[in-house]
């Protein structure tokens, strides 16, 4: 145990450790394990709290800060482990209302928008915004309502158009859930610890799971608008889901309607196992933390941007985060452009189960 222990404190930019990861194949007890990953939790959110430079608006290495957003039912503990691998990095995760620390507020799209731009705020102003599911919605409607603020956004599972007939069956399972939310707790819980490597099942349950806010997040976003808001907002925007992902369905739809767009396809994984390698996330997160801060303008060009962006139309075409690098920085350097390329919402989304959607 106390070897387990010292293991855990090695530090957030030492390699995995193979025994830690096979510890509940060995014969561990769940009080072993749960003390681990909470005492491996604490030491990661010390070395988050020193972090970056404190009181200006990027990290050591000039980059912009990031707020993480995360899904439903949870908490910002869920980017924990990702935000362990971006140590040079300022960065937040606050917890949207109905979610962690406020669990009892009413969710609504307003009230997560707003907690997201006072986060942007702490952090100096401008900032990169990573979601992931209900997240990456919220990163949108961030993103279109305040140009100003989101530098650049990168969306995880969240790139299925909210509308027709399947999203009404996925309101009806998330109505439902709703009645039941200690059982969807523990059923939620069960899946993460299933699918899910133990330490990044840990930090996704660490705040707690409460399935009350399932319903008023479904109605919610039933009135988001995500092509109209990709469409207004000038900045760099990556859509990343796993080929398997439901809520990757209009990937392309919705790149094709983004300013400076990039699609990123993870093959294989589905919409909660792309959590399962957090490497992989930090490295699109530090890819598009770079990228936003070359790119960057300053609000009020940004802001000037924004309001152009409807007027004039031009198509944008990206093949790679390198691409997407070069395409950005010319446009920064212009500052002209903007571009829509159809609004069609592609295919409809499977209604996901509650437990497997965060």
């Amino acid at each position: 145990m106390a070897l387990k222990i010292a293991a855990a404190f090695r530090g957030p930019d030492a390699e995995p450790d193979p025994d830690l990861s096979g510890r509940a194949d060995r014969g561990f007890s769940g009080a072993s394990v749960s003390m681990v990953t909470y005492l491996s939790i604490v030491q990661r959110n010390v070395a988050l709290c020193f972090a970056g430079t404190v009181g200006g608006m990027t990290g050591p290495n000039g980059t912009l800060p990031i707020v993480f957003v995360h899904g439903s039912r949870l908490s910002g503990t869920m980017w924990d482990p990702v935000r362990a691998r971006c140590p040079s990095c300022r960065s937040s995760a606050p917890d949207l209302p109905g979610h962690g620390a406020r669990r009892g507020e009413a969710f609504s799209l307003d009230g997560a928008v707003a907690t997201v731009a006072d986060a942007i705020r702490q952090l100096g102003g401008r900032a990169l915004v990573v979601g992931m599911s209900l997240g990456g919605y919220v990163g949108i409607a961030a993103a279109g309502r305040h140009p100003d603020l989101v530098a650049g956004l990168v969306t995880i599972g969240a790139a299925a158009v909210p509308r027709g007939p399947l999203y009404t069956a996925y309101r009806w399972a998330f109505s439902t859930a709703g009645r039941f939310p200690r059982a969807v707790d523990r059923l939620s819980g069960w899946g993460f610890r299933r699918s899910l490597p133990p330490a990044v099942a840990a930090a996704m349950t660490a705040g707690g799971i409460d399935s009350a806010a399932l319903p008023a997040i479904a109605t919610q976003l039933a009135g988001l608008d995500p092509v109209g808001c990709l469409r207004a907002y000038p900045g760099p925007v990556w859509l990343a889901a796993g080929s398997r992902d439901p809520l990757g369905r209009d990937l392309d739809a919705l790149r094709a309607v983004c300013r400076r767009g990039t699609v990123v396809r993870w093959p294989g994984r589905g919409h909660l196992d792309c959590l399962s390698d957090p490497d992989r996330i930090a490295a699109l997160v530090a890819t598009a933390a770079e990228t936003a801060t070359a790119a960057t303008a300053t609000p009020a060009e940004t802001s000037t941007a924004a309001e152009t962006a409807a007027e004039t139309e031009t198509e944008t075409e990206t093949a790679g985060l390198s691409d997407a690098a070069a395409e950005i920085a010319d446009a920064a350097e212009t500052a002209t452009g903007a571009g829509t390329a159809g609004t069609g919402t592609g295919a409809e989304p499977l209604p996901p189960t509650p437990s497997s959607v965060p």
